[in-house]
């Protein structure tokens, strides 16, 4: 019987990251920043498919799925901002994080949502609805229809366009903004 012979990576030698390559753009791993932006702007014929047609892709749907529904079923928890970090459960928006974030979905189904929208967007949104200055209910908004520029003492500001094209513009206190990661 013959003897498998052992590959040793000669002295000296560093291990490198292996490297992959899709439609000749090259990724040195899951973790690469050029993957991300690879499958957030995926194309099929020279079409650009991006975001929700980007889901159609059984691999890269199953992997949002996964994240998503694992980033879900973790617990979210608001602190004091001392030094204890005890847990703020008399905190108004304690209850919408853990519980019901607003009248038709639970704590699970918005987290799992706004995670899917920054895997497929880059961003997720919520609007802040508030009764008498107390916060009480985070709605999702589709990334797609949120428009986010940076006024000039370096605020931000939201502009949502409606169904019927209306915009309707929002402070920074009044959207919860999840992001990804980004260089700007």
């Amino acid at each position: 019987m013959a003897k498998a012979k052992k590959n040793k990576m000669p002295k000296g030698k560093a291990a490198q990251r292996p490297q992959s390559s899709v439609a000749g753009v090259s990724f040195s791993g899951l973790d690469d920043p050029a993957l991300k932006e690879y499958i957030r702007n995926c194309s099929i014929g020279g079409v650009m498919l991006g975001g929700s047609r980007a889901m159609s892709n059984s691999a890269l749907f199953r992997c949002i799925c996964l994240i998503s529904q694992c980033v879900g079923m973790l617990p979210l928890n608001l602190q004091h901002a001392d030094d204890d970090k005890a847990i703020a459960s008399e905190h108004p928006v304690f209850r919408l994080l853990k519980r019901k974030p607003n009248g038709f979905q639970t704590a699970y189904t918005f987290k799992t949502l706004m995670q899917g929208w920054v895997l497929q967007h880059g961003n997720a949104y919520a609007r802040v609805v508030r009764s008498n200055g107390r916060v009480v209910a985070l709605i999702p908004v589709h990334p797609s229809m949120m428009l986010v520029e940076q006024n000039d003492d370096f605020s931000l500001k939201y502009t949502y366009t409606r169904k019927d094209g209306a915009p309707l513009e929002f402070g920074s206190t009044d959207i919860l903004h999840l992001r990804d990661f980004s260089e700007n």
